[in-house]
């Protein structure tokens, strides 16, 4: 598992996509994607999920997706197998997302597992802004992870073999008004001076993460290794 590596290979973030400073607790009810629509889902019931104040809700899309996942299982000593995952409903079978609760269960915790409450950094960015036509990866704020929470299942209305977890993961941040421990980038400002003055150039205070660290801020939440973390905090720096 991740949290069995050397420290020194500890992924030093982890970055996101989403809203984020909101100060009072939202409760949010998630629907397993397939449960409307799909006979041998339909006992998997919408399930709440709380998100404290100042945090996200994090999925880590591309260790749920069959075309990496196998690979960064192996990579990372998870225990997770193509083997494992179901056939039946035949749809199934062919289907791009992890489907076993075994192997999601697996490959989330591998995930959140490589991530240290009060020591990793979390990386807010956009993938388009209305600052500019883009398509480099825009950092918005950077803060510390104060707490992940835990892994949800689903609750079910009878027990089926086809179970399933929520793949949302509660990660609460110190970004804060008064940004103490954390900080926003002021795109709003320079929105407003470009609205004002149209010869200014919001390129000049726009925060872009790495050009070759495009994967690392994509996927909606993604490991940022060191390297690339220096250099998205000295890009905010500039």
């Amino acid at each position: 598992m991740l949290s069995e590596l050397p420290e020194s290979q500890w992924p030093a973030c982890i970055a996101e996509r989403g809203t984020l400073m909101a100060p009072f607790e939202i409760v949010r009810t998630v629907v397993q994607p397939y449960s409307p629509t799909s006979e041998a889902h339909k006992h998997i019931l919408p399930t709440k999920l709380r998100l404290p104040p100042y945090s996200v809700a994090a999925i880590p899309f591309r260790w749920m997706n069959r075309q990496f996942a196998w690979q960064l299982a192996e990579e990372h000593g998870i225990d997770a197998s193509p083997d494992r995952e179901p056939t039946d409903p035949e749809w199934l079978r062919n289907n791009r997302w992890v489907q076993s609760p075994d192997n999601q269960k697996a490959l989330l915790e591998g995930f959140f597992s490589a991530i240290q409450p009060e020591r990793s950094l979390c990386f807010f960015y956009a993938k388009q802004t209305p600052l500019m036509e883009d398509e480099r990866r825009v950092i918005v704020g950077v803060g510390r992870v104060k707490h992940v929470g835990p892994l949800v299942e689903y609750e079910y209305a009878e027990d089926r073999p086809i179970r399933s977890y929520i793949w949302d993961r509660v990660v609460q941040h110190s970004i804060e008004p008064e940004f103490r421990d954390g900080f926003l980038l002021p795109y709003h400002s320079i929105l407003g001076k470009l609205q004002a003055d149209s010869s200014f150039n919001p390129e000049d205070f726009v925060a872009f993460a790495p050009d070759d660290r495009q994967i690392e801020f994509s996927y909606a939440a993604e490991h940022v290794l060191h390297d690339a973390a220096i250099a998205g905090l000295l890009e905010c720096k500039r």
